[in-house]
């Protein structure tokens, strides 16, 4: 009996003992420790859970699980704001620890955009996707989006949309509405009926109240394009209306238009009345050949050209027709007879004056002048060598004449001409400037014209000082004002002197032949008003040749 019972207390005690143990055995095996730390405050959102049930939050920053056991267990961070994320943690000895540090990205969120009309561009925020309506897109959570949508030719709207979590699709179904027209722009210069516009270059001008904005500007038939509020046009024709009208036209391609102004540019002025310089009106006594020279002004600065009639009593007819000089040679005039002439002026706008009727005789001769002279610019065929000298002696003696009125013509237009030169110099058509009470010219470049003058200094062919004075003149008349003469910058008041070959100019000896003249300006006009005087003197054996070039250089000039 006794003994049965010490039996059982053993085997109670050892059952005891094997529980204890067990347990101890079990303890050991659930007794590991996980530390999840938020690796940014978006992971503080994130709830834990470990093998699908729920730990805990990460909102003070880490999150201390206990008691795990030994082996792989599945961690799942998942939250409104953020993408969910699942680590696997293994644990492969009892009591062990481990960190896992968990770095959130924001949570996604689709978006379905729909618009009446379809096919319409879509903004989201600062960028244009690149698509058109119906589209999806995916967006960041926590955050409110700007999005538009834009139809062309026909508008645009603007939409906020706030993605506070993550959830189900956002449906947008937007209508776009259809734009209205850009204001009306209101005309500014010139204004509605001015009349005391100039040809040349206005600026048409206009006022505007909306952005982004293209204009189409209607000038008297011609159609401009332009996102500027202001245009330059020409004005070519005097005494004509022009009209004008803008349009304005905004991105979705709605018009506005403005009324349409007018406006009327000045009406053209008549040249003034051609007046005789040379020969004198009723004079006579004058060779076979004389240089016609007349003075024409126009009122408003225009561009002028002659017509010039020519001949004998009731045998006048046009000599020459639109030329740009204002003198023309004559030559073969017959011996004492009585010649009549006009100048018909005329301006590139159409305007026309009519010059009086001048006159003058040329001088008698005999017969046996006439046989031994002929004609200035004739052929001699005789074969007799006496009477062929006797022929150029009558040529030059001519030629001689024809100087000597050429002079009396230079020195009375010589005070003209500088006075036209000290008026452009004045009002900046020439580099001049005061510099401590001197006068002083800067060097200047540009194309132009070169003259070469070549001689053998024999008989008439020998130059004069009257002779570079006059081409000098010449060039003056036609408004040309920066001119070297063998390499030195000439002006109204050079002192030019020929000493035999050689050409002084303000007491400085320069080069001698060929006498080298350089002008800045329009090749062909120089040309044009040179050409008498290149006759001239190949008259007298005088070589005067042109060369057009593409760089000139006149030198400066410091008194």
């Amino acid at each position: 009996m006794n003994s049965r019972f010490s039996k059982r207390i053993f085997l109670t005690l050892m059952f005891g003992i094997l529980i204890v143990s067990a347990s101890t055995v079990f303890a050991n095996e659930g007794s590991c420790l996980l530390k999840i730390v938020a690796a940014n405050d978006l992971a503080k959102t994130g709830t834990v859970f470990v093998d699908g049930k729920l730990k805990g939050l990460l909102e003070l920053g880490e999150l201390v699980i206990f008691d795990l056991d030994i082996g792989t267990h599945k961690i799942t961070v998942d939250g409104k704001l953020i993408e969910k994320q699942e680590i696997d943690v293994a644990f492969e000895n009892a009591y062990e620890s481990k960190q896992i540090d968990v770095k959130a990205i924001p949570g996604r969120r689709a978006v379905r955009i729909i618009s009446e009309p379809s096919n319409a561009l879509i903004r989201v925020n600062e960028d244009w996707i690149g698509q058109k309506t119906p589209w999806q897109i995916v967006l960041e959570v926590g955050r409110t989006y700007e999005i538009e949508l834009l139809k062309d030719n026909h508008g645009s709207t603007v939409e906020t949309l706030d993605i506070s979590e993550k959830g189900e699709v956002i449906v947008l179904d937007i209508a776009v509405p259809v734009a209205t027209p850009p204001d009306e722009p209101r005309l500014v210069y010139p204004s509605n009926g001015a009349t005391d516009l100039t040809i040349g270059e206005v600026f048409l001008e206009w006022e505007h109240f909306d952005t982004a904005l293209q204009f189409e500007v209607d000038f008297n038939g011609e159609s401009y394009t332009t996102r500027s509020s202001v245009i330059p046009v020409q004005l070519i024709e005097k005494g004509r209306v022009y009209t004008w009208k803008v349009t304005a036209i905004n991105e979705f391609d709605k018009r506005s238009s403005s009324e349409e102004f007018s406006f009327t540019t000045l009406q053209n002025m008549l040249p003034n009345e051609p007046s005789c310089l040379f020969p004198g009106n009723g004079t006579d006594n004058y060779p076979d050949a004389v240089i016609l020279q007349w003075v024409c002004e126009d009122p408003e600065g225009d561009r002028l050209s002659y017509d010039v009639i020519f001949g004998e009593g009731d045998a006048l007819c046009t000599r020459e027709i639109g030329i740009p000089s204002s003198k023309l040679l004559v030559s073969e005039l017959k011996s004492g007879t009585q010649y009549f002439w006009k100048v018909i002026a005329k301006d590139d706008y159409g305007g026309v004056t009519v010059g009086p009727l001048w006159t003058f005789s040329t001088k008698a001769s005999t017969s046996t002048e006439d046989s031994k002279a002929g004609s200035l610019f004739g052929n001699e065929n005789s074969s007799d060598d006496s009477c062929q000298v006797d022929v150029l002696k009558e040529k030059i003696v001519s030629l001689e004449w024809a100087l000597e009125e050429l002079k009396i013509l230079v020195r009375e237009n010589t005070r003209l001409v500088e006075n036209t030169l000290i008026s452009l110099i004045t009002t900046g058509s020439s580099a001049c400037s005061a510099v401590q009470g001197s006068n002083y010219f800067t060097k200047e470049f540009g194309k132009g014209l070169q003259i070469k003058i070549e001689s053998d200094f024999k008989g008439s062919s020998i130059l004069h000082d009257s002779d570079i004075l006059m081409i000098l003149n010449e060039i003056y008349a036609l408004r040309a004002t920066k001119i070297s003469l063998n390499g030195k910058r000439v002006l109204p008041y050079t002192y030019v002197r020929c000493v035999g070959a050689t050409v002084i100019i303000d007491d400085e000896p320069t080069q001698i032949m060929p006498i080298v003249i350089e002008v800045l300006g329009d090749y062909d006009y120089l040309v044009s008003g040179l050409g008498l005087l290149k006759e001239y003197f190949a008259g007298r054996e005088i070589d005067m040749s042109f060369l057009p070039v593409e760089f000139i250089t006149i030198p400066a000039f410091n008194e």
